[in-house]
């Protein structure tokens, strides 16, 4: 999956349809928390991911959301997966990754 890297982002946060490609599994029944976007509030499917790899870093059970169809356009790599790792940093335009 491609995602954008959002430290103002609480959580990692994927789209309907990057959900469905990781496996993860909502129905219309799980999209009842309340979500405050720009463009006003929507429901989000709070979700459990049982892991996130990028290279050589893997991180397990990571908190999520999953957004309803259309209402996101890029997944978001957000706080629930980065303050689990050991460091992240941007420096001179570069971001180091360590778990």
């Amino acid at each position: 999956l491609h995602m954008l890297i959002d430290t103002g982002a609480t959580a990692c946060t994927f789209t309907y349809e990057d959900a469905e490609r990781a496996g993860l599994r909502v129905g219309e029944r799980d999209f009842r928390v309340p979500i405050q976007t720009a463009n006003g509030t929507i429901l989000a499917a709070v979700v459990r991911i049982p892991e996130i790899r990028i290279g050589t870093i893997t991180v397990q059970g990571v908190n999520g959301m999953v957004m309803p169809r259309g209402r996101l356009s890029t997944s978001l790599l957000g706080m629930s997966f980065l303050k689990r790792l050991n460091e992240f940093n941007m420096s001179s335009g570069r971001l180091t990754l360590r778990g």
